[in-house]
C-alpha cells in the first residue's frame, strides 16, 4: 500500500475555510492520506475546530506572505526531510482549484500506469516566453524526487518575502520543473497536451489549465478545475462557466456543484456567474395551476408619479396570485385619493394597503429605501415596482420600457408563481430582476453601464453601507429600470442604513451621474456579501424576440457591394455612411434639444440614413 501525504496551503481574503477545502481534505483523508494543513488567513479557533482539527491537527497559520510556495517552504522544511522519508508519495496543493471532480482512486490509479518522478494534472507549454513546466496546484511527488538532495535544496532557496506574484511565478513554479529536470528527473501530466494547438480566435489558448477547462474535463476527465477557470471575458467564449458545469454533467462527475456555485458568489464577481445555468429563469407561464398557495409573506412596494399610468399598474399587480401588501408612495393627494378609491376594488388578491405622500426627491428609489424602513423586514419576500416615464424620449420608449419591466416581473399569475418558487426552492436566493432589455442593448449597450460618475456612485454606496464585494471585471450587474423581486433580509444594510432623501438631487432629476444611479447599480451586490445568490428574469417570449433581435443585427453588420455581395469589410464611402448614422442615432438620442435646434443638420442626415436604412 502506497503511503501518502498531503502538504496542502490554504488562503482566503475572508478568512474562511470555505466548503471546498474540506471536500477535498475529506476525499484525501478517505484516500488514506495523512494531511499537513497551512494557511495564511486568519482563522479563528472555531473555523479549525469546526472544519480542519477533525481531520487533522496538524496545522501551521502564518502571516500572509510568499504566496503557497513560502508556506510550503515552512512546511516541509518544518517537518523535515526524516519525517517526509516516511512515505512514498507527498502531495503539495493549494486551494485554488476545486476538485478532486473524480474519484482519488480513479486519478492515481491512471497515473499509477506512468514512469515519472512528479506530475501534476495540467501543464504550462513554451509560450509567450514562459518555459514549459508543470503547474504544481496539485504537484505528486515521488519518493526517488524526495529522497534526493536537489528536492530540498530546491524548497531551501524559496524565499519568504514575495510581494509580487509574478515573482512567486518565476522562482517557484517556473523554476520547479526547471530544477528538477535538470537533476535528472522526469515528469508527466494527467491529461495529454502533447497535440494542444491555440486558436486565439475562440480564446483556445494557453494557459489551457483556464481557457480550456470544460474541454478538457469532457475529453479527458481533468481531475481539479482552477478557481480562475471561472472568470468571464469575452475572449473566452468557449470556456466560461456554464461550459465548465455541462461538462460535469457530460461526464457524471460526482463533485457537488454547490460547492463551486457558493464559493464563486462569495468570492467573484458578479457578472463571472451571469451566463451560469439556472441564473437566468425563463419563465413560461403556460400553465395555469388550480391552487395558488405559499407560505411566504409578500409585500409589494411601488411608487407612482404619473396618474395615467395607473391601469397600467394595477394590471400587472392583478396577475398575482397571492395574499399581499401594497405599500405605495406617491408626491400627489390627488393620486392618493384615486389610488384608495381604486385599488382594493379592483385587486383581488390585496391584503393590506398603505399609501404615503412623500417628497418628490430621489424618484422612485429614494421613498422606497427612507418610507418604509419600519415594513421592509416584516416580510418574507418584497417586490420594487414604479412606472417609468420619459420626458426626454417619445412616448414608444416609455411604452417598450414599460411592458419589458413589468412583463418580466409579473407577466402572468403562471409566471409569478414561478419566481416565487424559485424563491422557495433557494434560501440563499435573496435578489432576482430582469436583464438587460435586448431592444436597448441593439440601440444604446453603454446605457448599461452608465458614466464614469454612476460607478464612482456605486463605489460611494459601498462605502457608505460599509461593504467591499468582490471587484468586477467587467459591466456591474444590476436592475436595469429599477424593478426586482427581493429577500429584504438579503437587503437589510441597505434598509438599515443612514441613507436619506438629501443624498439625492431634488428636482429636474438628472438622466445619469448621481447617487442614485451609482446606489441602484450597488443593489445586487448588497445581497452578494450578506451571503446572497442573485437571478434574473426573462419570459420566454421576450428571449425568442431578443434572440431574433440579435441574429438581425449581426447580420446587419455585413453590408452589401454594388453587385449584392455580402463583403465583411465596407468601402471607405459606406464606413462614412454608416459612422454619420450612428452619429445621427447618438446625437439625437442623447440631446434631443439640441437636434431639434440644429434641424438642417439633423434633416440632412436623416435622409442618408433613411437612403441606408
Amino acid at each position: 500500500m502506497i503511503k501518502r501525504v498531503i502538504i496542502y496551503h490554504h488562503f482566503d481574503p475572508d478568512n474562511i475555510i470555505d466548503d471546498h477545502v474540506v471536500y477535498l481534505l475529506n476525499a484525501a483523508k478517505n484516500f488514506q492520506c495523512d494531511i499537513v494543513f497551512g494557511s495564511n488567513s486568519a482563522l479563528t479557533e472555531k473555523e479549525l475546530s469546526d472544519k480542519i482539527r477533525p481531520l487533522t491537527n496538524d496545522i501551521t497559520l502564518r502571516v500572509n506572505k510568499g504566496y503557497d510556495f513560502a508556506s510550503w517552504k515552512q512546511m516541509l522544511l518544518e517537518h523535515g526531510r526524516e519525517y517526509f522519508n516516511a512515505y512514498d508519495e507527498v502531495i503539495v496543493a493549494n486551494s485554488t482549484m476545486y476538485g478532486p471532480l473524480f474519484p482519488f482512486e480513479e486519478i492515481f490509479a491512471r497515473m499509477g500506469e506512468i514512469k515519472c518522478d512528479f506530475w501534476a494534472p495540467t501543464k504550462h507549454s513554451a509560450a509567450y516566453g514562459i518555459p514549459e513546466h508543470v503547474q504544481p496546484y496539485f504537484l505528486v511527488v515521488r519518493k526517488n524526487l524526495l529522497n534526493s538532495d536537489a528536492f530540498w535544496e530546491y524548497w531551501k532557496s524559496i524565499k519568504e518575502d514575495y510581494t509580487d506574484i509574478w515573482d512567486a511565478i518565476w522562482h517557484g513554479e517556473i523554476r520547479l520543473s526547471y530544477d528538477f529536470c535538470q537533476a535528472g528527473f522526469t515528469y508527466a501530466t494527467y491529461a495529454d497536451l502533447r497535440d494542444y494547438r491555440e486558436i486565439r480566435d475562440v480564446g483556445h489558448h494557453e494557459p489551457f489549465v483556464l481557457n480550456a477547462a470544460s474541454y478538457l474535463i469532457e475529453t479527458q476527465r481533468l481531475p481539479f478545475v482552477k478557481v480562475k477557470a471561472f472568470y468571464v471575458a469575452p475572449t473566452r467564449p468557449y470556456s466560461s462557466q456554464q461550459f465548465i458545469f455541462r461538462a460535469l454533467d457530460a461526464t457524471d462527475s460526482p463533485y457537488p456543484r454547490g460547492l463551486i456555485k457558493r464559493h464563486q458568489m462569495r468570492t467573484s464577481p458578479l457578472s463571472w456567474s451571469k451566463n451560469i445555468d439556472g441564473t437566468l429563469l425563463i419563465t413560461r407561464g403556460e400553465q395555469e395551476s388550480e391552487s395558488a398557495s405559499t407560505s411566504l409573506k409578500i409585500g409589494v412596494f411601488a411608487h407612482l408619479f404619473y396618474l395615467e399610468k395607473l391601469d397600467l399598474l394595477i394590471s400587472y399587480l392583478a396577475n398575482i396570485p397571492f395574499p399581499f401588501d401594497l405599500n405605495v408612495t406617491t408626491p400627489a393627494e390627488k393620486i392618493k385619493t384615486r389610488l384608495e378609491q381604486t385599488l382594493k376594488r379592483r385587486l383581488g388578491n390585496l391584503r393590506e394597503l398603505d399609501i404615503r405622500i412623500v417628497e418628490n426627491r430621489g424618484r422612485d428609489i429614494a421613498p422606497w429605501i427612507t418610507e418604509f424602513r419600519d415594513k421592509h423586514l416584516s416580510y418574507d419576500l418584497g417586490l420594487k415596482l414604479h412606472v417609468k416615464q420619459h420626458s426626454q424620449q417619445p412616448d414608444v420608449f416609455s411604452h417598450m420600457w414599460n411592458k419589458y419591466l413589468f412583463e418580466s416581473m409579473l407577466d402572468s399569475d403562471q409566471s409569478v408563481r414561478e419566481i416565487v418558487a424559485a424563491f422557495e426552492a433557494d434560501e440563499r436566493l435573496g435578489i432576482l430582476f430582469p436583464t438587460y432589455p435586448p431592444f436597448y442593448n441593439m440601440m444604446f449597450p453603454q446605457g448599461y453601464y452608465g458614466t464614469a460618475e454612476d460607478q464612482e456612485y456605486r463605489l460611494e454606496a459601498f462605502r457608505r453601507l460599509s461593504i467591499n464585494p468582490p471587484a468586477e471585471s467587467t459591466q456591474p450587474i444590476f436592475s436595469a429600470g429599477g424593478m426586482q423581486w427581493y429577500r429584504p433580509k438579503a437587503l437589510s444594510a441597505l434598509f438599515t442604513s443612514d441613507i436619506t432623501n438629501e443624498d439625492f438631487p431634488p428636482e429636474p432629476f438628472p438622466t445619469s451621474s448621481t447617487f442614485g444611479h451609482g446606489l441602484e447599480r450597488a443593489i445586487p451586490y448588497i445581497a452578494q456579501v450578506a451571503g446572497y445568490s442573485y437571478r434574473l428574469s426573462m419570459p420566454l417570449r421576450v428571449l425568442k424576440d431578443g434572440f431574433q433581435m440579435y441574429e438581425d443585427r449581426i447580420m446587419s453588420a455585413y453590408v452589401s457591394d454594388n453587385a449584392g455581395a455580402a463583403v465583411v469589410t465596407p468601402t471607405i464611402k459606406q464606413s462614412i455612411r454608416i459612422l454619420i448614422r450612428a452619429l445621427y442615432r447618438s446625437y439625437c438620442a442623447r440631446l434631443p434639444g439640441v437636434a431639434a435646434l440644429t434641424k438642417g443638420f439633423a434633416e440632412r442626415t436623416k435622409k442618408i440614413v433613411l437612403r441606408e436604412g
